[in-house]
């Protein structure tokens, strides 16, 4: 079985990041009872379900193969570590009083979490936050993000966020089918 490389560096090549998106496509369609035995495992497991969603609905580009990647990490994240809080203000307070930007990232993070796994949570504040809400947040805070650090996650994941939710939670519908 080929593995899919990690990772290291910079990737500007769309046909590499295609390449490992086929590699775990094709070696998570045989894995129907999947045993995960390290952060590696699940992460190449949520991105081989993230990557075959996004290519079975030709949504092919750098930006969201590199969103499929971040996410699967986050993903990779959360099954092992719940958030602090489950409120974005909180994240955003925290990164203004303490300076700490990444302290955005994760409020985006939990936005997305809410958007893609938990969105009957985002109905629960009786209409003043719903899931679109939820969506202009997350989207904002990465950008701000992006625009604090320059970090391109950021931005790609500003610009693809919606979509991106939606991959997501088909993805997980997908492994609930299995």
């Amino acid at each position: 079985m080929k593995v899919a490389p990690f990772i290291t560096g910079k990737i500007d090549n769309l046909n590499d990041l295609l390449q490992r998106a086929r590699i775990l496509r094709n070696s998570v369609a045989t894995s129907k009872n999947a045993i995960f035995l390290n952060f590696g495992a699940i992460e190449r497991f949520f991105e081989g379900r993230i990557s075959d969603v996004l290519i079975s609905n030709n949504l092919i580009s750098e930006g969201f193969m590199l969103c499929g990647i971040y996410i699967s990490n986050m993903l990779r994240d959360f099954v092992f570590c719940c958030p602090k809080s489950w409120y974005a203000i909180d994240y955003f307070e925290k990164a203004f009083e303490d300076g700490n930007l990444i302290q955005l990232k994760k409020g985006a993070d939990l936005c997305f979490l809410l958007c893609s796994l938990f969105e009957e949570r985002t109905n629960r504040t009786r209409g003043v936050m719903d899931r679109k809400a939820y969506i202009e947040i997350g989207g904002g805070l990465y950008y701000r993000f992006f625009s604090e650090t320059k970090n391109d996650m950021g931005c790609h994941m500003a610009r693809n966020f919606e979509t991106m939710a939606d991959v997501t939670k088909e993805a997980i519908e997908r492994i609930k089918e299995k």
